[in-house]
């Protein structure tokens, strides 16, 4: 195994994601890598951000019950409650692939991931009318929001089926 070997780019059937990343960007990197391992150290941090970010969101969200508007009609709160579980299970779920070392199931996390996704995005477009304060600028972001959410997960499907 030559020394360039090391930096070969592939994730072998027994390794983790967040153990391949750790030998891809160990400290004794030629200075050529310098870059690779910065970009790959704000990644890192932007997702640990976002996770962090995240958790306060579902924490907030799963001890405060909704507003009295989302629990009138049983048709609401179920619309609700879905929208709890599905977020829930979008931040949860890529997790739990970018530890997992099994490839046939973090592309299996990731499809269930995909769908969750749709459902969540569902429960958004179904909320969008009902939203709190200025109606004339929240509900634009809010469908501006939807359609970016839609178009991202209509691209990860190409990351899924290359996993």
């Amino acid at each position: 195994m030559s020394k360039n070997d090391h930096y070969s780019g592939v994730v072998t059937e027994t390794q983790s994601y967040v153990a391949y990343l750790w030998a891809e960007s160990s400290w004794d990197v030629p200075l050529f890598h310098a870059q690779h391992v910065m970009n790959l150290i704000q990644r890192l941090l932007f997702a640990a951000l976002s996770v962090f970010a995240n958790f306060g969101i579902l924490y907030f969200h799963w001890t405060t019950p909704p507003h009295p508007k989302f629990t009138v009609l049983r048709k609401s709160r179920v619309i609700i409650r879905l929208h709890l579980i599905s977020g829930t299970m979008n931040v949860l779920l890529p997790i739990v692939a970018f530890c997992d070392s099994n490839k046939t199931r973090v592309v299996a996390i990731c499809w269930v991931t995909y769908f969750v996704d749709f459902a969540h995005l569902a429960t958004v477009i179904h909320q969008t009318p009902n939203v709190n304060g200025q109606r004339n600028l929240t509900v634009p972001a809010y469908q501006f929001i939807s359609c970016v959410k839609l178009v991202s997960a209509c691209g990860s499907t190409r990351f899924v089926t290359t996993a």
